[in-house]
C-alpha cells in the first residue's frame, strides 16, 4: 500500500507559475454529488484565470469526474494529493491531516479553501500547528441542520463551534449563515454570503427532439409527465418520505413517472422494501447530468435541510417547475420571485403528496425559473467574487495582473 507520501503527483506538464501568480489550493473530501460538481466547476475556473490551483481530495468518495478532475489540474500545472479519509471521523484522519500538513508545506499555496466538514475541519486544525496561510470554508451545509439533538450532531456541532473562529467561512445561503453564527459562534465578520453558481450555458431547456432522444435512453415514454430528483439516499435527502409521497400521486395519474438520480446505504434499502413501481426508475448516476434535467416536467427536493442545493439551482436553470420541503437552504427561495414553487413541510409524505399533485393538477404552466437563476446565480458571477475574495487574502501585491 502506497504512503500518503507517495500519492503526491507530479503534473503531467510542469508548468511553472510566475513568481507573483496567485497559488490557491483547494480541500474537498467528497468526489460526488453536489459539493464535488461545485469544487470541480471553481477549479476550472480558477485555472481558466490562471491562478494556479492544487487540489487535495479523497478518493474513498470517488467517481469519474473525480478522476478527469485530478487529470485537469495536473495538465494545468497543478500538484494532487489523494487523503484517503471518508465523511466520517475515523483512524485515517490523522494521517490525512499529516499529509494536507506536509503538502501546504511543500506546495506553499497562498490560501487554502476546504469543501466540506471533513475537508473545514482538517485544513482549519492546521492553525494549531503554526500555519499561517489564510483560510476559506465552505461547509456546504452543517451536519447539525435539521437534526435531533442526539450526540452525532451534537458532536459535529462542537467541533465546528471549536473551529468556528479559525479562518473565513463562506455560507451558500442565509439560513446556513444564521446557523453558523447562532448556533456554532462563527463571528459576522467571519463570514461571507455567497451563494452556488450556476452554468446557465450548460444548464437549459432541451429543443423537443432532443429531449425525447434523453427520454427514450433512459427508457421514458415521449409523452410522459416525468418528475425527478437528484438526491444522495441519506438522511439529509429523506428519500423514504419522497418515494412514498410519489408512489402516492402516481396512483392517481397514470401518465406520471418518477426517476430518482444518486446511490447510498442503508436508505437505498429502506427504499427497497416499498416495493418496485414500474413508473419508478432509480438510478444511480447518469453522465452528463445535464441531460438528466432536460429530460423532465418538474424536480423534487424532499430535504430535512440544506446549505443551497446545487442540484436545485441546476433545475431552475432548465425552467423547471420545483415541489421543495420547507427547510434551511431551500427557504431562500421564498423571496425571489419563482412563480412555480410548491411547499409542503419535511418528513411529511401526506403533505409532499398533496405538494406534488398541486403540480401535475396544473401542468401545462409557464414558468419564469430559469429567467430567475441566470439573474441571481451564474456561476462566473459567484466565482468571480470568490477570486476577488482570494486576492484581497492573499494580498494584491503577490499576484500577477
Amino acid at each position: 500500500m502506497k504512503s500518503h507520501e507517495e500519492t503526491l503527483v507530479t503534473p503531467l506538464s510542469e508548468k511553472k507559475s510566475e513568481s507573483g501568480s496567485l497559488r490557491v489550493m483547494i480541500v474537498s473530501e467528497p468526489g460526488i454529488d453536489g459539493v464535488f460538481r461545485h469544487v470541480e466547476a471553481l477549479a476550472r475556473f480558477l485555472c481558466s484565470q490562471g491562478v494556479h490551483t492544487d487540489l487535495a481530495y479523497s478518493s474513498i468518495r470517488g467517481s469519474d469526474a473525480l478522476r478527469e478532475l485530478i487529470r485537469f489540474v495536473e495538465e494545468h500545472g497543478g500538484y494532487t494529493l489523494d487523503l484517503k479519509t471518508g465523511s466520517w471521523p475515523g483512524p485515517g484522519d490523522l494521517p490525512a491531516f499529516f499529509a494536507l500538513l506536509r503538502f501546504v508545506k511543500q506546495r506553499r499555496p497562498h490560501l487554502l479553501h476546504a469543501h466540506s466538514s471533513k475537508a473545514g475541519a482538517l485544513v482549519r486544525a492546521m492553525r494549531f500547528r503554526g500555519m499561517e496561510v489564510p483560510l476559506f470554508y465552505t461547509p456546504h451545509a452543517y451536519y447539525g441542520m435539521g437534526r435531533r439533538r442526539s450526540p452525532l450532531p451534537l458532536l459535529f456541532d462542537w467541533i465546528e463551534a471549536s473551529l468556528s473562529r479559525v479562518g473565513r467561512t463562506i455560507n451558500v445561503s442565509n439560513t446556513e449563515a444564521e446557523y453558523a453564527h447562532v448556533k456554532l459562534g462563527v463571528p459576522r465578520e467571519s463570514q461571507l454570503l455567497i451563494p452556488n453558481g450556476i452554468d446557465c450555458e450548460r444548464f437549459c431547456p432541451a429543443p423537443e427532439e432532443a429531449r425525447a432522444k434523453i427520454r427514450q435512453s433512459l427508457g421514458l415514454p415521449r409523452d410522459a409527465l416525468v418528475l425527478g430528483t437528484v438526491a444522495r439516499y441519506c438522511y439529509q435527502k429523506d428519500p423514504l418520505t419522497l418515494h412514498k409521497a410519489v408512489r402516492s400521486v402516481l396512483q392517481r395519474h397514470s401518465r406520471l413517472w418518477f426517476v430518482h438520480i444518486g446511490k447510498g446505504q442503508p436508505l437505498w434499502d429502506e427504499v427497497d422494501a416499498l416495493g418496485a413501481h414500474d413508473r419508478v426508475l432509480r438510478i444511480e448516476s447518469v453522465q452528463p447530468i445535464d441531460s438528466f434535467y432536460k429530460s423532465l416536467d418538474a424536480f423534487v427536493l424532499a430535504s430535512r435541510y440544506e446549505g443551497f442545493s446545487l442540484s436545485l439551482l441546476e433545475a431552475i436553470a432548465t425552467n423547471l417547475p420545483l415541489i421543495l420541503t420547507r427547510v434551511d437552504g431551500n427557504v431562500d427561495l421564498d423571496q425571489i420571485g419563482l412563480n412555480h414553487l410548491y411547499w409542503a413541510p419535511p418528513n411529511n409524505a401526506d403533505a409532499l403528496a398533496g405538494a406534488i399533485n398541486s403540480w401535475v393538477s396544473s401542468h401545462p404552466i409557464s414558468v419564469n425559473h430559469r429567467e430567475i437563476a441566470c439573474k441571481y446565480f451564474r456561476d462566473d458571477v459567484t466565482h468571480n467574487r470568490i477570486l476577488r475574495e482570494y486576492q484581497m487574502a492573499a494580498g494584491s501585491s503577490r499576484i500577477a495582473t
